[in-house]
């Protein structure tokens, strides 16, 4: 087995979906980045949704139907059994081949998905989106930044792990003719050190993060101030709006 392989070791610690308060910070971010407003009595797809931690939060912010896939039924037994709500449909799915209609969903999101597609295959996963979105619907979607920092402080980056700068993103966006509404930069120090506790208590390890009960107010705190200064260095999150007509 690889070190850094991982899939093959998806849920290594049992994990199960968390609701909002116990999250760690990116995951926090990511849900609240998503607009209340384009959840809310909304059809939404999850692209990668991985322990189900967004399917609770928009179960909690009233969405009408979610659908959420991951590329392995590795936790789908797992998921059905601690989501039981009509409203949530979990499924295997491929995020540059949705097998899903036309216009199906007012929102998509897909949160550290796009880093692990077959490279050059990023074009393909933004027109399925634009596909399977209805029109004015919206894409949110996170991912590590290529920044020199993001790079130095990822120990998957030796092993393929991709980031991605903002021209890229807009790239691909524009590509397909998406309106980006919204692109910040997130993530400082805390976050780093977050991220490499997290590589390593949970691959070498195999265990929770050993210091994060220390640093998750230092986390909040520094991701309040990124938010609003618009500075981070570890990830990028961007908004699109699919305008067909």
């Amino acid at each position: 087995m690889k070190l850094f392989d991982i899939t093959s070791i998806h849920n290594t610690l049992d994990e199960r979906p968390q609701e909002f308060e116990n999250l760690a910070q990116r995951n926090k971010f990511a849900c609240g980045f998503v607009n209340d407003d384009d959840i809310a009595d909304k059809t939404m797809l999850n692209i990668g949704c991985g322990f189900g931690n967004f399917e609770l939060y928009a179960l909690r912010k009233k969405c009408k139907l979610i659908t959420a896939i991951d590329v392995t039924d590795d936790n789908m037994s797992m998921l059905k059994m601690s989501i039981q709500d009509k409203r949530v449909n979990f499924l295997v799915g491929n995020a540059i081949s949705l097998n899903f209609a036309d216009n199906s969903f007012d929102t998509v999101v897909a949160f550290d998905v796009i880093e692990h597609i077959p490279l050059n295959t990023e074009t393909i996963m933004f027109k399925e989106i634009k596909r399977v979105l209805k029109n004015n619907g919206v894409m949110y979607l996170t991912t590590p930044y290529d920044s020199f920092f993001s790079k130095l402080l990822d120990p998957a980056y030796i092993f393929g792990h991709r980031h991605y700068s903002k021209n890229q993103l807009l790239e691909y966006a524009h590509n397909v003719k998406f309106t980006v509404e919204n692109m910040l930069l997130i993530g400082g120090w805390w976050e780093a050190l977050s991220v490499f506790d997290l590589y390593f208590s949970k691959w070498v390890l195999r265990k929770k993060n050993a210091l994060e009960k220390y640093y998750s107010k230092k986390l909040e705190a520094e991701c309040n101030e990124i938010k609003r200064k618009n500075n981070g260095f570890m990830g990028i999150a961007i908004k699109c709006r699919n305008s067909k007509l």
